[in-house]
């Protein structure tokens, strides 16, 4: 697909004002969720558990991004 199409303008769009460490933790995330998809394809994995694999690691990535991004921690209420 060239130029990545409706995708990637979806994916800018996301991006757009993110911090520059979210964005280098979700390219990590991206890159790596994907090539590890593939293997797990490759290995001739059920589609179905390799997705629900995917989506156990990607819940690591969002607790990363939890755990140590301060744009992300609660805000206590004014008082």
């Amino acid at each position: 697909m060239p130029g990545g199409g409706a995708f990637a303008h979806a994916d800018a769009l996301g991006r757009a004002g993110q911090p520059a460490q979210v964005r280098a933790i979700s390219w990590r995330a991206q890159n790596r969720l994907h090539r590890r998809y593939t293997r797990l394809l490759a290995r001739r994995l059920q589609r179905n558990k390799a997705i629900v694999a995917i989506a156990r690691e990607l819940c690591g990535f969002i607790w990363e991004l939890l755990r140590t991004q301060d744009c992300y921690q609660a805000q206590s209420p004014p008082v």
